[in-house]
């Protein structure tokens, strides 16, 4: 059984390919959903620390080589610590196909600086990591603000 790893930091997201060989000598479509294993990033049996699409398409394989196909996977962590989980891919001619998914969330790292000159707007992109509504604090290290 393959995996991927994947380590970010929370407020982050890293994306990997993983690849398989079609070879159904006709064109079909699989479906993908990602299941979760155990521990942390997950509600209800659903990875929510891992995404992909829900389906990919795949052409007629020409060759007993079979065709590559490439499905991207999604690690954004919501939580600090390690999530698990399977992904499965399946089409209706049962052919199947399985990748373990291991990620790791480490601490959030800080932010650039931003510097706010007098009298104009600054806008500052901020990602909510977590899976729920949340309210922030912000800090400002210049007694003025």
């Amino acid at each position: 059984l393959r995996s991927l790893h994947f380590k970010a930091s929370l407020g982050s997201e890293l994306v990997q390919a993983f690849r398989f060989t079609h070879y159904v000598k006709t064109q079909t479509t699989y479906s993908m959903k990602i299941e979760r294993i155990s521990g942390a990033g997950a509600q209800g049996g659903v990875a929510t620390d891992f995404k992909c699409d829900a389906n990919v398409s795949a052409q007629a394989a020409e060759s007993h080589n079979g065709a590559e196909i490439s499905v991207n996977v999604k690690f954004e962590p919501n939580n600090i610590g390690e999530s698990r989980a399977i992904l499965l891919i399946t089409n209706p001619d049962g052919v199947e196909y399985s990748c373990l998914l291991y990620g790791h969330a480490s601490a959030p790292q800080p932010q650039p600086i931003t510097k706010i000159v007098n009298t104009k707007t600054v806008n500052i992109e901020f990602k909510n990591p977590l899976s729920e509504k949340c309210e922030f604090a912000i800090r400002f290290d210049n007694p003025c603000f």
